[in-house]
């Protein structure tokens, strides 16, 4: 606690020395008689004296203003003899100012903003006769990374003859050089997924021999169309392809039809489809391991009973 000689107690330091100043004047007026008498006599004291001092800045600033016109100042750009100070006193408005800057730029400056867009081509003339090959690079490079930002935009677009060739070369390269299939696996995706990666390890732990990503070629198994069918699982011992399909492949219409047109083609090249609908082990573990061991049961009754036809095609899907 804080006391002061006037009696009062403060909490606080700092209201206490506000108060302490305060009563100082008041309980010894004879120390501070002068400051006393202005306050008793002067109640706006303090605001009297801001005012003034803006007066007195004011006045001060005009008597500059007219020493400087009184000297004759020119302006640099046109010459004309300034009656009052703009700025910082060298020209006398803006429109001069800028005409200065811009007349007396120097020759890189001008280079860099006047710096012509492309090279002036003659009547008939094409960019590419001009281009050299690292242009050509860079420029196909920023037009690959155009069309992907602005694929929803180019919907629709015909690309010429020659543009599709050079694109189907390019996706069978990559398919040679590193295995990428077109689609998804093409954009740099390695790793299998969830789905895969589990019933991978589902089909090894039942000793069933199988291939990922499994290709056949439509025109060598008398399939119309060109291009490939890729099989999630494909298991040699009795020919089957076995897929795991997401939501999708019972949801899109679109998907739906697609794959009836899959399966009829791959059951009529010889093969023998088997579709589970994917679900998550941990939300729906029973399910899962029903799927598994149906599957299972079906694959060595194929293997072992002889007797046994199995359908060309079979779909696990909800129970």
């Amino acid at each position: 606690m804080y006391k002061c000689e006037c009696g009062r107690e403060f909490e606080k330091r700092q209201s206490f020395i506000g108060h302490c100043g305060h009563c100082k004047v008041h309980l010894d007026p004879e120390r501070f008689s002068r400051r006393l008498e202005i306050y008793r006599k002067f109640p706006d004291y303090q605001k009297d004296s801001i005012e003034l001092r803006k007066q007195v800045k004011i006045d001060n600033d005009k008597k500059d203003s007219e020493r400087w016109v009184s000297e004759q100042h020119k302006c640099e750009y046109c010459g004309k003899i300034m009656t009052s100070k703009f700025a910082s006193g060298r020209f006398c408005s803006r429109s001069c100012s800028n005409g200065y800057v811009s007349s007396n730029q120097s020759e890189d400056v001008i280079k860099r903003k006047t710096r012509n867009t492309g090279p002036n081509l003659e009547k008939g003339q094409k960019m590419s006769s001009i281009l050299t090959d690292e242009s050509k690079y860079k420029l196909s490079k920023s037009l690959k990374l155009y069309y992907k930002t602005h694929e929803s935009k180019l919907k629709g677009v015909k690309f010429t003859e020659e543009h599709k060739r050079n694109l189907s070369i390019g996706i069978k390269r990559a398919i040679e050089q590193r295995g990428a299939r077109p689609g998804y696996l093409s954009k740099g995706r390695t790793k299998n997924s969830y789905p895969e990666e589990y019933w991978s390890n589902v089909l090894t732990n039942a000793n069933i021999n199988f291939i990922r990503e499994y290709k056949i070629i439509k025109s060598e198994n008398n399939i119309s169309g060109h291009g490939c069918y890729f099989f999630d699982f494909y298991l040699p011992e009795c020919n089957v392809d076995l897929e795991i399909d997401g939501s999708q492949h019972f949801t899109s219409t679109k998907q739906i039809n697609s794959d009836k047109i899959r399966n009829n083609n791959i059951i009529n090249a010889g093969f023998i489809v088997y579709r589970i609908r994917w679900k998550s082990p941990k939300k729906y573990h029973n399910e899962v391991v029903d799927d598994i061991n149906t599957f299972i049961n079906w694959y060595n009754k194929l293997i072992n009973d002889k007797t046994f036809i199995p359908n060309k095609l079979t779909i696990i899907d909800w129970n």
